[in-house]
């Protein structure tokens, strides 16, 4: 049905089910619903895509399909790693999505309406809400729980067993309950090439224009004096939170 993928026969795909090449299925594996799947993902035993939506007040599980959005849709894309016993609930409204090279550990949750973009790893057990936007290249460690609606900046490091309810401005290393600004993420930096220089930059930005990216005030952003290939990362980071009901993070960098 699928050539060019291997899938265990005790998986259950249905008929709307989009599927690549190179993909590999594991045993007892649900996929349901409009699920798009691109190429080569290693999607673990027992792992559920597409279930309906978790949502105690609207109750889809006694509603008739024939009342929700045929068009909603799961998107997944190439080189991704699901591990065993994930869960991916469908959308209420447009898509449930996700890029490419991602790492899913075991257990996890990605609740309704989530952006997961690229190179993102979400460590065992971590729970994402509602509509919460993961950006490219951050971490979540084990445990981790995202309030919905909250975004996640790119290459931010989200510490073990952090409860997050404000969105986390780039770079950023957060831990707690609630969660506080540790440091920046100098590891996480180093490991993606990014020299002392633009660590000093990120550093300056932080320390002289933190109120202007918790406001979304855009138009000082984009004539602060860093490199444009840090400017854009902040730039692209304000352009998901402008919308968000969740404040952003306090960066307090008296210890710098």
């Amino acid at each position: 049905m699928f050539p060019g993928n291997e899938i265990e026969e005790s998986s259950y795909i249905s008929p709307r089910v989009n599927i690549g090449t190179g993909n590999y299925i594991g045993h007892n594996t649900v996929l349901l619903g409009n699920i798009d799947i691109g190429d080569n993902n290693y999607i673990s035993d027992s792992v559920v895509i597409g279930r309906l939506p978790q949502h105690y007040t609207q109750k889809y599980e006694f509603k008739s399909p024939s009342t929700t959005n045929q068009n909603q849709k799961i998107i997944i894309g190439n080189e991704n790693v699901i591990r065993e016993f994930v869960s991916i609930n469908a959308p209420i409204k447009n898509s449930t999505k996700i890029g490419h090279n991602n790492y899913i550990m075991i257990g996890s949750h990605i609740a309704h309406d989530c952006l997961i973009e690229n190179h993102v790893t979400l460590s065992s057990n971590t729970i994402l809400g509602g509509y919460v936007k993961i950006l490219n290249h951050a971490i979540l460690g084990m445990n981790s729980t995202i309030h919905q609606k909250t975004i996640i900046g790119q290459y931010s490091m989200i510490a073990l067993g952090s409860n997050i309810n404000k969105n986390i401005p780039p770079f950023a290393l957060v831990h707690g309950n609630p969660s506080k600004f540790v440091s920046l993420n100098k590891v996480g930096l180093e490991r993606n090439n990014f020299n002392k220089n633009d660590i000093k930059n990120i550093n300056y930005f932080y320390k002289n224009h933190k109120s202007e990216l918790s406001k979304n005030e855009l138009d000082i952003i984009k004539k602060t004096a860093i490199p444009i290939h840090l400017k854009s990362i902040f730039i692209d980071f304000m352009g998901h939170s402008k919308n968000s009901s969740r404040y952003t993070l306090n960066m307090n960098f008296h210890k710098f």
